[in-house]
Protein backbone atom coordinates (compact mmCIF):
# COMPACT_ATOMS: atom_id res chain seq x y z
CA UNK A 1 0.00 0.00 0.00
CA UNK A 2 1.33 3.41 -0.96
CA UNK A 3 1.37 6.28 1.60
CA UNK A 4 0.54 9.75 0.40
CA UNK A 5 1.43 12.99 2.11
CA UNK A 6 -1.69 14.88 3.14
CA UNK A 7 -2.15 18.47 4.20
CA UNK A 8 -4.33 19.47 7.13
CA UNK A 9 -6.25 22.11 5.15
CA UNK A 10 -7.22 22.21 1.49
CA UNK A 11 -5.56 25.62 1.02
CA UNK A 12 -2.37 24.86 2.91
CA UNK A 13 0.39 26.15 0.62
CA UNK A 14 4.03 25.65 1.56
CA UNK A 15 5.58 28.87 2.85
CA UNK A 16 8.21 29.04 0.09
CA UNK A 17 5.39 29.27 -2.49
CA UNK A 18 3.55 32.19 -0.85
CA UNK A 19 2.99 35.21 -3.07
CA UNK A 20 3.75 37.65 -0.23
CA UNK A 21 5.28 37.51 3.23
CA UNK A 22 2.25 36.96 5.47
CA UNK A 23 3.06 37.72 9.09
CA UNK A 24 -0.28 36.20 10.16
CA UNK A 25 -1.42 39.64 11.34
CA UNK A 26 -4.58 39.98 9.26
CA UNK A 27 -6.84 39.25 12.21
CA UNK A 28 -5.24 42.14 14.15
CA UNK A 29 -5.60 44.84 11.50
CA UNK A 30 -8.96 46.15 12.78
CA UNK A 31 -7.63 46.38 16.31
CA UNK A 32 -4.45 48.13 15.20
CA UNK A 33 -6.40 50.65 13.12
CA UNK A 34 -8.81 51.48 15.95
CA UNK A 35 -5.93 51.88 18.43
CA UNK A 36 -4.09 54.10 15.97
CA UNK A 37 -7.20 56.24 15.42
CA UNK A 38 -7.76 56.60 19.17
CA UNK A 39 -4.08 57.55 19.66
CA UNK A 40 -4.23 60.12 16.86
CA UNK A 41 -7.41 61.64 18.33
CA UNK A 42 -5.82 61.78 21.80
CA UNK A 43 -2.70 63.57 20.52
CA UNK A 44 -4.72 65.91 18.32
CA UNK A 45 -6.76 66.92 21.34
CA UNK A 46 -3.92 67.17 23.88
CA UNK A 47 -1.12 68.65 21.77
CA UNK A 48 -3.01 71.77 20.79
CA UNK A 49 -2.46 75.16 22.32
CA UNK A 50 -5.36 76.21 24.57
CA UNK A 51 -6.39 79.76 23.69
CA UNK A 52 -7.09 82.13 26.56
CA UNK A 53 -10.70 83.24 26.54
CA UNK A 54 -11.74 86.61 27.97
CA UNK A 55 -12.92 86.72 31.58
CA UNK A 56 -16.72 86.82 31.63
CA UNK A 57 -18.85 88.53 34.25
CA UNK A 58 -20.62 86.41 36.86
CA UNK A 59 -23.97 87.48 35.43
CA UNK A 60 -23.05 86.35 31.89
CA UNK A 61 -21.72 83.02 33.18
CA UNK A 62 -24.87 82.42 35.22
CA UNK A 63 -27.12 83.34 32.29
CA UNK A 64 -25.41 80.93 29.87
CA UNK A 65 -25.33 78.11 32.43
CA UNK A 66 -29.05 78.56 33.19
CA UNK A 67 -29.95 78.59 29.49
CA UNK A 68 -27.85 75.48 28.80
CA UNK A 69 -29.47 73.73 31.79
CA UNK A 70 -33.01 74.59 30.64
CA UNK A 71 -32.43 73.66 26.99
CA UNK A 72 -30.16 70.66 27.70
CA UNK A 73 -27.39 72.15 25.56
CA UNK A 74 -23.76 71.18 25.75
CA UNK A 75 -21.36 73.74 27.28
CA UNK A 76 -17.64 74.43 27.06
CA UNK A 77 -16.16 75.78 30.30
CA UNK A 78 -12.71 77.30 30.75
CA UNK A 79 -11.47 77.32 34.34
CA UNK A 80 -9.25 80.06 35.82
CA UNK A 81 -6.43 77.58 36.45
CA UNK A 82 -2.99 77.62 34.86
CA UNK A 83 -1.05 74.40 34.35
CA UNK A 84 2.54 74.67 33.04
CA UNK A 85 1.88 78.34 32.10
CA UNK A 86 -1.08 77.28 29.98
CA UNK A 87 -4.79 77.00 30.64
CA UNK A 88 -6.21 73.52 30.98
CA UNK A 89 -8.44 72.10 28.28
CA UNK A 90 -12.06 73.20 28.39
CA UNK A 91 -14.53 71.04 30.26
CA UNK A 92 -17.16 70.00 27.72
CA UNK A 93 -20.45 68.39 28.63
CA UNK A 94 -24.00 68.89 29.80
CA UNK A 95 -25.09 70.53 33.05
CA UNK A 96 -26.22 67.78 35.40
CA UNK A 97 -27.21 70.01 38.31
CA UNK A 98 -26.45 72.95 40.59
CA UNK A 99 -25.55 72.72 44.27
CA UNK A 100 -24.04 75.27 46.70
CA UNK A 101 -21.97 77.30 44.23
CA UNK A 102 -21.00 74.26 42.18
CA UNK A 103 -22.27 72.69 38.99
CA UNK A 104 -22.04 69.10 37.88
CA UNK A 105 -20.93 68.59 34.28
CA UNK A 106 -21.61 65.27 32.56
CA UNK A 107 -19.29 64.54 29.62
CA UNK A 108 -20.06 62.48 26.50
CA UNK A 109 -19.06 59.17 28.11
CA UNK A 110 -21.14 59.78 31.23
CA UNK A 111 -18.45 60.85 33.68
CA UNK A 112 -19.36 63.48 36.24
CA UNK A 113 -17.17 66.44 37.16
CA UNK A 114 -17.93 69.07 39.80
CA UNK A 115 -16.92 72.65 39.01
CA UNK A 116 -16.95 75.67 41.33
CA UNK A 117 -18.86 78.44 39.56
CA UNK A 118 -16.45 81.00 41.08
CA UNK A 119 -13.55 79.31 39.21
CA UNK A 120 -15.16 79.66 35.76
CA UNK A 121 -13.33 82.06 33.44
CA UNK A 122 -15.51 81.60 30.37
CA UNK A 123 -18.46 79.47 29.30
CA UNK A 124 -20.18 79.00 25.96
CA UNK A 125 -22.81 76.71 24.51
CA UNK A 126 -21.31 74.18 22.13
CA UNK A 127 -22.51 71.93 19.37
CA UNK A 128 -21.30 68.34 19.81
CA UNK A 129 -18.21 67.45 17.75
CA UNK A 130 -19.52 63.96 17.02
CA UNK A 131 -22.72 63.60 15.00
CA UNK A 132 -24.06 60.79 17.24
CA UNK A 133 -24.05 63.06 20.31
CA UNK A 134 -26.57 65.52 18.85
Amino acid sequence: MEMRETHSAPYDVPRDQWLYNDRCMAKWQGWILSDHSADMEFHEKNDQFVPVKPQMSDQDISSILNHAWEQNHQVSIQINDLYDNNFQRDIIGWIGGFDEGQITVINAVGKYQRVDVADIRSVSEELPKKWWLQ
